[in-house]
């Protein structure tokens, strides 16, 4: 399989890798405005995981500057491997169900997923209902202000 370029575009900031298969290499962290890369070769497609819209568009065209000519944005309409129920799909963030496919791809269903970032999240993958919803709080950091 050719390496793809993932990105996960959080509310604070941007966190990329390529992937090869299960593996990642030349992980990076930014600010979510900025775009960057630094890398040697570039994957000629992305995933990309966003919960700031308002920076999509200059990630987008961003990455087409770089040669990247796919560009898979996870949202509730593609097709991730994991059946959504929760009654407002539109709703769920991108990283969100980007966590939910992983674990249920990693360690099945049913299964929690747990992700401690800027929000704090939880989120349940059923065996036969799929993403059926979960909770979302301040996180750590915001926790302290």
């Amino acid at each position: 399989m050719s390496p793809t370029l993932v990105i996960d575009i959080g509310n604070t900031s941007t966190s990329l890798a390529v992937a090869h298969g299960l593996k990642l290499s030349s992980v990076q962290h930014m600010p979510s405005a900025e775009p960057a890369l630094k890398l040697r070769t570039v994957p000629n497609r992305a995933v990309i995981a966003s919960v700031k819209p308002g920076v999509n568009k200059r990630w987008e065209k961003f990455l087409k500057t770089q040669g990247i000519g796919e560009i898979l944005w996870v949202n509730h309409t593609a097709n991730l491997g994991v059946e959504i129920t929760y009654p407002k799909p539109e709703t769920i963030g991108a990283d969100r169900l980007a966590n939910a496919c992983e674990a249920a791809a990693d360690y099945g269903t049913p299964v929690v997923v747990c992700d401690f970032g800027t929000a704090l999240t939880f989120d349940i993958i059923k065996k036969r209902e799929g993403y059926v919803g979960g909770i979302i709080c301040p996180g750590l950091p915001l926790m302290f202000y």
